[in-house]
């Protein structure tokens, strides 16, 4: 399994990738919504696991962009963003979950249960 993290902090970036390591066989990062749309063509990852605050374009738009070109992308919002209208947002524009940073293990087990799940 291929996972793209996409968020600003470098620190969050790094917490995410010791959740994961071992558990898939690539893992790349990204810190803005453009790189993760760049990226994205290129590395084909199986799920994303992104940021909505970004610097230039936010999550949302980069997971609209994605759409254009895969429709079966998996993206995955991890955000610090507890506001209703962004939840509903992210889900709207095509999201399957959204998470709150501060509630990692409900990400946990919602990868657990994921079609092709990972073990933890």
């Amino acid at each position: 399994m291929r996972i793209m993290i996409v968020d600003e902090s470098s620190d969050m970036r790094t917490m995410l990738r010791h959740m994961l390591a071992g558990l898939c066989d690539d893992i790349v990062e990204c810190s803005s919504g453009e790189e993760a749309i760049a990226l994205y063509v290129h590395r084909q990852p199986d799920l994303v696991l992104c940021e909505i605050s970004l610097p230039g374009v936010d999550g949302i738009e980069a997971l609209k962009s994605v759409l254009r070109s895969d429709r079966g992308v998996r993206w995955i919002f991890v955000t610090e963003e507890d506001d209703p209208s962004c939840r509903t947002d992210a889900l709207a524009a095509g999201a399957e979950a959204y998470f709150l940073k501060e509630d990692m293990i409900a990400l946990q087990d919602y990868l657990m249960r994921m079609p092709s799940p990972l073990q933890f």
